[in-house]
């Protein structure tokens, strides 16, 4: 009977346990969010208007609400010329299964642009009108209700790798010379370290090395393949985050790491995907995908410009609901129908 009873007060005492542990992370996170204490909010207002008539969203298209989606945005910021988006990833995650996805978009993607209905690659789009023509333009070809976007640069990249600890990549032997190359032009740009690749094989690589290795495309095939590298880095860096996500982790990227990072996204919201994250960390799912997906872009040349050509733009746009939102049988707006007739006859 005393066994009972003292197995009973063990298994008690461990709910109890549980459950104050449960409302220490709760109100940790409600802190952050409520009280702001670092004063992010600052500066995380959107330097433009956010509204879904601004970004072009389509009000006559129905998504599901549980699903955010962010653009996150690498850029080439050079000294002797003007910024260009070489990263183009749409994150989109499901805040009631934990279920992300990272949905690359290739760069020499063709794209009407707008709002002066030009023809061009997607990556133009940055470098006409910054973050707020590339959701435009993302939200116009794809059907999509982009509110929100991440931007960072060479060093931040290198930085958000370094924050995690380094990511595991095998390396190929043939990437080893490509990659020490990227390497080197970090260096002299940037400065700070030269740690170069040795040989290939599995190995962990740290900020310089890993965005070494998601720059490259001299090797393999060409645009295709560095896009695969860059969602294997950045699938690295959130898996990592998920096995050792709680409060504290929570809290140095809030701290240390958002500052760095350019965005639209108000700090109360960024934290309550936090919490949502860690929420779902158990049932957290990560899948890659890119536009155009397989079989459905070609090459093509126009003016002497090469130009990545959806075979069919409509048929990439319900591939894409599909994945994203879980929509069977979507039928395109007809504003992608228009854009997805010009492209097949103008390219």
């Amino acid at each position: 009977m005393k066994r009972r009873k003292k197995k009973k007060s063990i298994v008690t005492k461990l709910i109890k346990a549980i459950f104050v542990l449960c409302i220490i992370v709760v109100a940790g996170f409600a802190v952050l969010i409520f009280a702001d204490p670092l004063g992010l909010n600052e500066i995380k207002e959107s330097p433009f208007d956010n509204s879904a008539e601004n970004l072009l969203i389509h009000p006559d298209v129905s998504f599901n609400e549980k699903v955010l989606n962010v653009v996150l945005i690498g850029i080439d910021k050079r000294k002797d010329g003007p910024s260009r988006s070489d990263v183009i990833i749409i994150l989109s995650y499901d805040s009631e299964t934990g279920r992300t996805m990272l949905t690359s978009v290739m760069r020499d993607l063709a794209v009407n642009i707008p709002p002066n209905n030009r023809y061009d690659k997607i990556n133009a789009a940055y470098a006409f009108g910054g973050e707020e023509r590339l959701l435009q333009t993302l939200n116009q070809n794809l059907d999509m209700n982009i509110q929100y976007y991440a931007t960072v640069d060479f060093a931040v990249m290198e930085q958000l790798v370094d924050a995690v600890g380094g990511v595991e990549i095998d390396i190929k032997p043939e990437e080893v010379k490509h990659v020490n190359d990227c390497i080197t032009e970090q260096y002299w740009l940037l400065g700070g370290n030269c740690d170069l690749l040795t040989e290939g094989g599995i190995q962990m690589l740290n900020g310089r090395q890993a965005l070494g290795y998601s720059r490259v495309r001299a090797v393999g095939h060409g645009d295709w393949e560095r896009t695969l590298r860059q969602r294997r880095v950045l699938s690295q860096v959130l898996n990592k985050l998920k096995a050792d996500f709680d409060l504290k982790t929570a809290y140095q990227l809030y701290r240390e790491v958002l500052p760095m990072v350019q965005t639209n996204m108000e700090s109360r919201k960024i934290v309550w995907y936090m919490y949502s994250f860690y929420k779902n960390r158990d049932t957290f799912i990560l899948e890659n995908f890119r536009v155009p997906f397989d079989n459905h872009g070609e090459n093509s040349m126009r003016k002497g410009v090469y130009y990545l050509k959806p075979t069919q733009l409509t048929d990439n746009v319900v591939i894409l609901h599909q994945m994203i939102y879980g929509i069977d049988q979507y039928e395109p707006s007809e504003r992608v129908k228009e854009i997805s007739k010009y492209i097949q006859r103008h390219f």
